[in-house]
């Protein structure tokens, strides 16, 4: 399993949390899904695949946020 976090915008509310959570998770490689609307981030395990993440920026898309992963160093 992988591991990331996507950072996002808009989406300020307990309403706004568990609509991406409940949509995220019904992605095929998709562990789990928390979003934190204190720290905007959505915190994601899941198998690895891109899909996932541009899914992930789909669905936060379509409910009228933005979504923007993270992207690591090669330093890390």
């Amino acid at each position: 399993m992988a591991e990331a976090i996507i950072d996002t915008n808009g989406a300020n509310c307990p309403g706004c949390r568990r609509a991406i959570e409940r949509s995220a998770r019904r992605l095929d490689g998709v562990k789990s899904c928390t979003v934190d609307i204190a720290t905007r981030e959505i915190h994601l395990d899941y198998d690895g695949s891109e899909e996932v993440i541009k899914g992930i920026v789909e669905i936060v898309d379509k409910l009228g946020y933005v979504a923007t992963p993270r992207v690591e160093s090669a330093s890390q």
